[in-house]
C-alpha cells in the first residue's frame, strides 16, 4: 500500500490491518520540497480510538526508513506487538519532527479487525 502525502494539507488515508498482522506501508510525498527530504527526522504515531497514543516509531525503532530521499519516499513498519490491540478505528499521523521544522506529511485512520483464526 502507497500513501500519498504533502507538505501543505496531509490528505486522509485509510489502513486496514488484521489483529497481530504485521504491515509495512509506503508513505510518498506527493509535492516533495526542492532538494528532497534527507536527513528529516520521522515519526509514526498511532492512537486507540479513545485518543490514547498506543504506538511511536521512528527510524531509531528500524520503523521508519527513507526509501527515495528525492522523492520523499519512506516505508513503515507496524510489528504484531504493534497491532495485537483490540479491534477498532484507530488513528495515526506521519511527520517531520525536527526541532523548529515540524511538517505533517500523512495522516488518517486504521481499522484493526479480527481475521480468520484470530480470537
Amino acid at each position: 500500500m502507497t500513501i500519498v502525502g504533502k507538505l501543505d494539507r496531509p490528505p486522509m488515508q485509510g489502513l486496514v490491518v488484521a489483529v497481530g498482522q504485521a504491515k509495512t506501508f509506503t508513505v510518498l510525498m506527493n509535492t516533495p520540497p526542492a532538494g528532497g527530504v534527507a536527513g528529516w527526522t520521522m515519526r509514526f504515531r498511532l492512537y486507540a480510538p479513545d485518543g490514547t497514543l498506543v504506538v511511536t516509531l521512528t527510524a531509531a525503532d528500524d520503523a521508519v526508513a527513507l526509501v527515495d530521499e528525492e522523492a520523499g519516499e519512506w516505508t513503515v513498519s507496524l510489528t504484531t506487538d504493534d497491532t495485537t490491540r483490540d479491534p477498532g478505528t484507530y488513528a495515526w499521523d506521519f511527520g517531520r519532527t525536527d526541532a523548529g521544522l515540524t511538517t505533517p506529511v500523512a495522516h488518517g485512520s486504521l481499522e484493526l479487525y479480527l481475521g480468520v483464526g484470530v480470537w
